[in-house]
């Protein structure tokens, strides 16, 4: 009776998530249709503007910066008016001492005002201890007449200033606008090893509260700050989001309504305004990529009768043979078949011979008729002799004078199968190969990742009309693949880049052998963490192969020739291997 209370109540379980399936593809549609309204044929600015309002904040007590670092977009709302920047100021401050450590003028156990680099630096920027920071800056303009004032323009080049021509407002507080912010963390965005360890101690500041208050989506490297001063309350933050187009944003308020709601926001609508338009500039690529491989497909000369259609030769290991029957294969194989017949009649006309001597001796005997026994085994040895030639000409002179069906479901069969990773029923569609080896996972941990990126990215369209020549037909389609060969270039630099970061990071005796060389573990750790990265981004790597396909009528049906040119477009533009790996 348990029993039977168990199962029902996981079919019932069952039965509720079924149900609830389509409430959840409901709701991932509902949210690219929310998408598309807030951002369709909007611009920044206006989309700026509707958040401003839906938050009841004032236009002017407030200045926003959105900066991509793949695109180069920038734009800003009030970006040049002067705020209280609070605790955002420890990034710049803190860019004085990296530099220095960079250039190899002190270390991280430097002593500064009695306390180690090390320590001032986690506790200024994640603990946002004011008393620490201001120990810095008196450190930075020690012997000066004016300490702060010296700091400050010493920082003014990270701001995009000049320290000299900035407007005096720079001088008078802790005062930036919204596009020194954005030009101080695209420069150190873009000059990480100048400034080391900086980025990543950002990253470890509060990790649910301002712009991470509610956006969990994408690693932030930011830095918050909160003050009160004359009555109002300045509640800020900057930092880089590494969405797949990595962004740079700001927001200064002041006393906005509900201001860290207003900042969480903030950040999730520029996440969410770059995501989309990411998606929409990978799917514009990806179109135009579509029209190059329809012209290069219009490009390529229709083969003629001097030409020939047989397609190229592969090295290649299958069970069967390759390449379309044209007048010249038929041909071979016929010759083929011919040239084991004198074999088989050899065989039979011995088996005949060694069965006379018995009929010869039973017919001496009286036991049947001689003549009747030689008339059978005669025409035995014949049917023999015939089947054995039917059986070896029959693949070449069986096929029919007229194909049956229609050779382009055949090939949306075979594309609709591969997409489906339905293997055996693709493969059943093939004329030439029993395996293309996608249903093989690789051996290596990398290998998987990426054969199994390249599999889930497959799509098609089929192009123009099927040529049918009687028992051959070809078919042009356009082939949306993972370009494999790009992600592997990426994957090499960053490879490189990481390792040049472990090794600022870690004690030599971990990375190296004695003889110098990384150490296998250490490459490996840099190869995988690189594969993912690039691979949580695969959208970008999405390209478009033209195929022309060509199809050979047999008894079963139309069936599909493998070519080089589809080898090469399922193994994401790389040279096609057996088993899932590229060379």
């Amino acid at each position: 009776m348990k029993n039977i209370k168990r199962w029902l109540c996981i079919a019932a379980a069952f039965c509720l998530l079924l149900a609830a399936a389509p409430f959840a593809y409901a709701g991932d549609a509902k949210e690219e249709a929310d998408l598309a309204a807030r951002f369709s044929d909007k611009s920044w600015n206006e989309v700026v503007d509707e958040f401003l309002e839906e938050h009841y904040a004032e236009a002017d007590r407030v200045a926003l910066g959105y900066y991509n670092t793949v695109t180069g977009e920038a734009y800003y709302h009030n970006p040049d008016e002067y705020f209280i920047a609070a605790s955002m100021y420890k990034v710049p401050l803190n860019m004085l001492f990296l530099e220095k450590i960079a250039a190899g003028e002190m270390d991280w156990t430097t002593d500064v005002m009695g306390y180690r680099y090390e320590y001032l630096l986690k506790t200024t920027i994640v603990e946002s201890n004011n008393e620490m920071a201001e120990l810095l800056w008196k450190k930075y303009g020690a012997g000066q007449y004016y300490p702060y004032r010296y700091y400050r323009e010493a920082i003014a080049p990270y701001m995009g200033e000049d320290a000299e021509k900035v407007d005096p407002t720079y001088y008078k507080n802790n005062l930036f606008t919204a596009r020194q912010i954005i030009q101080c963390l695209h420069l150190l965005y873009d000059n990480p090893e100048r400034f080391p360890r900086l980025l990543d101690t950002m990253k470890q500041a509060e990790p649910k509260r301002f712009f991470n208050n509610h956006e969990q989506r994408v690693e932030i490297a930011h830095k918050y700050g909160y003050v009160e001063e004359d009555g109002w309350s300045y509640v800020n933050d900057c930092g880089v989001c590494y969405t797949e187009d990595p962004i740079i944003i700001v927001a200064f308020t002041k006393s906005v309504y509900k201001s860290a709601v207003f900042l969480a926001d903030y950040c999730t609508l520029m996440i969410d305004y770059t995501e989309y338009h990411t998606a929409l500039r990978h799917e514009q690529e990806l179109e135009e990529a579509r029209r190059e491989a329809i012209q290069a497909l219009n490009a390529t000369p229709a083969p003629t009768e001097a030409s020939g259609s047989e397609p190229a030769t592969l090295s290649r290991q299958t069970t069967a043979e390759s390449s379309a029957p044209t007048a010249a294969s038929e041909a071979a194989i016929i010759k083929r078949a011919e040239s084991k017949l004198p074999w088989a009649g050899i065989l039979i006309v011995g088996c005949a011979l060694l069965a006379l001597i018995p009929l010869l001796r039973a017919g001496s005997e009286g036991q049947l008729k001689t003549g009747w026994a030689l008339g059978a085994l005669f025409a035995a040895a014949l049917a023999m002799l015939l089947a054995t030639g039917g059986q070896k000409l029959a693949p070449a002179v069986s096929a029919p004078a007229a194909a049956e069906g229609d050779p382009q479901q055949a090939v949306t069969a075979f594309m609709d199968a591969i997409c489906a990773k339905q293997y055996d029923k693709a493969y059943d569609l093939l004329y030439d190969y029993a395996s293309l080896g996608l249903e093989s996972q690789p051996d290596s941990e990398a290998g998987r990742m990426m054969h199994e990126a390249l599999c889930d990215s497959y799509s098609y369209i089929l192009h123009g009309d099927c040529q049918i020549d009687k028992i051959t037909a070809r078919q042009q389609l356009v082939l949306d693949v993972l370009d494999l060969t790009a992600l592997q270039e990426d994957l090499k630099q960053g490879v490189e880049q990481r390792i040049e970061a472990m090794s600022k990071e870690r004690p030599s005796s971990e990375l190296v052998d004695d003889n110098g060389d990384y150490l296998p573990e250490i490459t490996n750790e840099a190869y995988l963490q690189t594969l993912q990265s690039l691979l949580s981004n695969k959208d970008r790597y999405r390209t478009s192969v033209g195929v022309e396909l060509e199809l050979y009528y047999t008894p079963d049906g139309w069936r599909i020739v493998t070519n080089q040119p589809l080898l090469k477009a399922l193994s994401g533009r790389t040279n096609y291997t057996r088993g899932g790996e590229s060379a």
